[in-house]
């Protein structure tokens, strides 16, 4: 049962029809997987889904709050909110309680016609992966970077041996495609280092490097997820970032450039100047971002290159290997060479990857076997052929000894 908001809080009791969000703009349901606060996976029996009235954003049961609606000649009503807005509300009530908020010029018949059908909500293009928590969902700054895994991304990044000066005609190719996708003016390929947002390529902008606590990328890049903001200007997370205050850019679209092993290495990014509020399909950029992994790898052929340095002087060496772009810690101890994964490469290697690799594995197999099989018939076709033609040599010896 979902529980109002303690006696304890501060702030108003209840909201105004006209502070409904209509149901045209909130999240779809299918697009969102978890709940906007404590992260846990929706399931249809045990953990179901609740739009926020005031957000339109999804949440469980349990991180919903009631708060009482005021309706005109109606008895006492009660809508759900997420914690952030029932927070939000609160302390918008404490700061203005001296003067009545202006009301908005919305009919409050025509909204609670639309509020009471309760219509299943109808797919919106904001991708709101940051809502990990009430405090999260207030600050532009991601959830805590885990140093370690931070320090090991670096070091895969600068693997690649980037040249973020040098023109490339592939990711120019690809920044335009992307931005005919999206329908947009702006696209560029950018790449993440500890403290700044490298441009590698681009088209309409002519930006090459953004510092990284400005960047919206940040948050592509520790979430390991497409971002969309369909309006930067009233997105709190955004809206005093150097993109919206220098360059006055209203939509942002970014999806993760990761290699095999998950490593986030930079992002490719769709930028407007309006807003957009059509469905925004992330697949093709995300096409395009695997493309953009692909074009890294073909230079300097990264899955084949193994440094190993023995010094005979330290007990023991650490190295970094990129081998079919998995990170490998090789250590050296009393003269044996051991490869292992560390344990922030495990923590990379997904359930689903492993299961991708072992089916690899077993398809790269049973294709040497189907290969060894035809080969071994070719080679007895081919001896009995050998033996059909001794046959005829001989007949044809014999016959010329007879006719001798």
């Amino acid at each position: 049962m979902l529980r109002p908001g303690s006696a304890s809080d501060e702030g108003p009791r209840s909201i105004r029809l006209e502070d409904i969000l209509s149901p045209a703009r909130w999240a779809c349901k299918k697009e969102r997987l978890t709940c906007g606060d404590c992260r846990l996976k929706f399931s249809n029996l045990f953990r179901r889904r609740h739009h926020c009235r005031l957000c339109g954003e999804l949440f469980c049961k349990q991180c919903v709050l009631l708060r009482e609606l005021q309706v005109p000649a109606q008895g006492k009503q009660f809508v759900k909110v997420c914690k952030t807005c029932f927070l939000d509300d609160a302390r918008t009530a404490n700061s203005s309680s001296s003067c009545e908020s202006p009301k908005r010029p919305h009919s409050v018949k025509s909204m609670w016609g639309i509020f009471s059908n309760d219509i299943a909500a109808i797919s919106t293009p904001t991708f709101d992966y940051e809502r990990r928590s009430v405090l999260d969902m207030t600050t532009r700054t991601p959830p805590s970077v885990d140093r370690n895994s931070e320090k090991r991304r670096l070091d895969v990044l600068r693997a690649y041996h980037i040249d973020y000066t040098a023109p490339d005609d592939t990711l120019q190719s690809i920044c335009m495609k992307a931005a005919r996708a999206l329908k947009c003016p702006i696209a560029y390929v950018a790449f993440m280092e500890e403290d700044t947002l490298w441009i590698k390529s681009s088209v309409g902008f002519n930006l090459h490097s953004i510092p990284r606590d400005q960047s919206i990328t940040a948050h592509v890049v520790q979430t390991r997820e497409p971002l969309i903001v369909t309006d930067t200007f009233i997105d709190g997370r955004f809206h005093d970032t150097s993109l919206v205050i220098d360059h006055a850019i209203r939509f942002y679209a970014g999806v993760p450039i990761a290699n095999k092993n998950g490593w986030v290495l930079g992002a490719l990014v769709v930028l407007d100047y309006e807003q957009h509020v059509e469905k925004i399909d992330v697949r093709q950029l995300t096409t395009l971002a695997e493309a953009t992994m692909d074009n890294l790898r073909k230079p300097r052929s990264i899955s084949r290159q193994r440094t190993i340095s023995h010094d005979s002087s330290k007990p023991r060496a650490s190295v970094l290997l990129l081998d079919a772009d998995f990170v490998v810690d090789a250590t050296d101890r009393n003269s044996e060479v051991g490869l292992r994964l560390t344990s922030s490469d495990r923590s990379g290697l997904s359930e689903s990857t492993l299961m991708d690799l072992l089916a690899q594995s077993t398809n790269t197999q049973r294709s040497l076997a189907q290969h060894n099989t035809h080969l071994a018939t070719t080679l007895g076709t081919h001896s009995e052929k050998l033996d059909q033609l001794t046959q005829a040599i001989s007949r044809m010896e014999s016959k010329l000894r007879d006719a001798a």
